[in-house]
């Protein structure tokens, strides 16, 4: 017997794709969905009921047994779970539904084309927005007739704002085995449209009412890195030089190289005893936080070689338009190659090195450098924090790694009123050197596909689609659905997301609460 809740009808998803499938780097780039509450009494919490909700789904998602219970049908023990997780405040319903149960999309369509709303929740004022979305999951979700290209990643897809204007788009990489595309977008709206073209190769331009008559259509495109895996033409790499000129080729107007040919990419390959290095121009001042990203591929290295990738910030202060502080700091990212082990150092200024080790190499990575400026209040003046973090994500093994470090300066003696940082963005420089060792015949080789610059991504979370929904295929038994089962359940906040098991399948979570008087 359903429940009225479960006869809702129209249910929102909200972060049901984002919740699980944005790893990065460079998820990383990536946005924190939850925070953990500060306590589970009613008097005491701190955060909204739909935020309650979705804290209670991260807590009971990130425990390592979680995904074990659904596996096996231990339902005793994840109701055990649910009842230690949800404060005693809340009945709580629970739902595991698979993902092939769940109706289309709810969309407008015609014959030529089927559109998505992608909600985008912003954090600052920026134009750029780093997403993550799981195209083998919008693929099962779409009406049918429609579909997504994966073959040549998002080929047949356009993008605009609500209000109709194009958005410039590129594909910074495409995983096929879990169906996760990482895209950046170029755009100022908290709310993009998705046309997915019924043709399978060329998208619907909905500003000209036609198809388009190449990929892309000439405001979207691929990285260097996916162009070259793919063996894909040479053009569809628009959507990144239309990207604000943040994203970088190596050529000869803003390359320079010692030991190394200037070519896109950009292959660093040093034999025993010997240096290479290459200079990239991209100076620029930003007034905000900053990223740096670069997709880089390991061939091969002998034991002993390091490959450095720096920069400079150059920091300003001004006070009511006044220049009263400036410095300059280095910061460094270090790859040492071992015998059979790889360490990562990240460095700024002269503070003490931040490193990892790991017990193999990582061949093919995507790394991203979040750097963020702070004034910070000091007896009588300031100070001036530089904190960085790197994050790394090795596309081989999935795996993700994080490294920060900080540089402060010394306390700067002044009153101030209203101040203002400036960072400049120095040019950034790739070095890789090689011990010498007479027995070793082959190179330390390093490829750089990709490099940009751009704003911190101001993207915080994504509802992606809206769904159809009234669980009607629910794996939980009736007798673990709730807390309190005799209770009629009228639910006053709810969360949703998607979870993949050990076999690769999906399933939908979702957990809904019902405040109780008291607390």
């Amino acid at each position: 017997m359903k429940s009225k809740y479960m006869n809702r009808g129209q249910a929102r998803i909200m972060e049901a794709i984002a919740a699980t499938i944005i790893i990065l780097i460079l998820a990383m780039l990536m946005p924190i969905l939850f925070k953990s509450p500060v306590t589970t009494l009613r008097s005491e919490v701190q955060v909204g009921e739909e935020q309650y909700a979705y804290n209670v789904l991260y807590d009971v998602y990130v425990n390592p047994q979680f995904l074990n219970y659904i596996y096996y049908g231990n339902w005793s023990a994840l109701k055990q779970l649910m009842d230690t997780t949800v404060g005693p405040q809340f009945n709580w319903f629970l739902c595991i539904e698979p993902l092939s149960k769940v109706l289309n999309i709810t969309s407008s369509s015609s014959s030529s084309y089927v559109a998505v709303p992608i909600q985008v929740i912003v954090t600052g004022a920026g134009y750029y927005d780093e997403l993550t979305l799981n195209l083998r999951v919008l693929n099962w979700l779409l009406p049918p007739g429609y579909k997504i290209n994966t073959t040549l990643p998002l080929s047949n897809v356009f993008f605009t704002t609500d209000n109709g204007s194009p958005v410039y788009w590129w594909v910074q990489s495409y995983n096929p085995y879990t169906g996760n595309a990482v895209i950046w977008f170029y755009a100022k709206s908290s709310r993009l449209i998705m046309y997915v073209s019924r043709n399978g190769t060329y998208p619907y331009n909905p500003l000209t009412g036609q198809y388009c008559t190449q990929p892309y259509c000439g405001y979207g495109g691929l990285s260097m890195f996916e162009i070259r895996s793919l063996g894909a033409q040479l053009s569809y790499n628009s959507g990144p030089l239309v990207f604000n000129g943040n994203y970088y080729g190596f050529n000869e107007q803003n390359t320079v190289c010692s030991n190394a040919q200037v070519n896109d990419p950009l292959v660093l390959s040093t034999s025993s005893g010997n240096s290479a290095s290459c200079t990239l121009s991209a100076s620029q001042t930003i007034n905000e936080p900053i990223i740096i990203g670069y997709t880089s591929k390991l061939e091969s290295a002998i034991p002993g070689s390091t490959l450095s990738i720096g920069t400079s910030l150059s920091i300003s202060v001004t006070s009511d338009g006044i220049g009263i502080f400036s410095t300059n700091v280095p910061l460094t990212i270090q790859y040492s190659y071992g015998q059979n082990s790889e360490t990562i150092k990240l460095s700024v200024g002269s503070s003490t090195p931040t490193s990892f080790t790991l017990n193999q190499y990582i061949y093919l990575s995507g790394g991203l450098v979040k750097i963020m400026p702070m004034v910070l209040a000091c007896q009588g003046g300031f100070e001036i924090a530089i904190n960085a973090s790197l994050y790394i994500h090795d596309y081989l093994t999935g795996s993700n790694y994080v490294l920060n470090n900080s540089y402060v300066t010394e306390c700067i003696q002044a009153q101030l009123s209203e101040v203002t940082i400036s960072m400049q963005l120095g040019n950034i420089a790739l070095s890789q050197t090689s011990p010498s060792i007479s027995y070793i015949l082959y190179n330390t080789t390093n490829i750089f596909y990709d490099l940009w610059v751009s704003p911190l991504p101001s993207t915080f979370f994504v509802n992606p689609v809206y769904v159809n929904y009234e669980c009607t295929y629910n794996l939980v038994p009736t007798q673990y659905r709730y807390r309190f089962p005799t209770l009629q359940f009228t639910p006053t906040a709810e969360a949703y997301t998607l979870v993949q098991l050990q076999n690769g399948s999906y399933y939908l979570v979702l957990i809904a609460l019902q405040s109780l008087g008291g607390g």
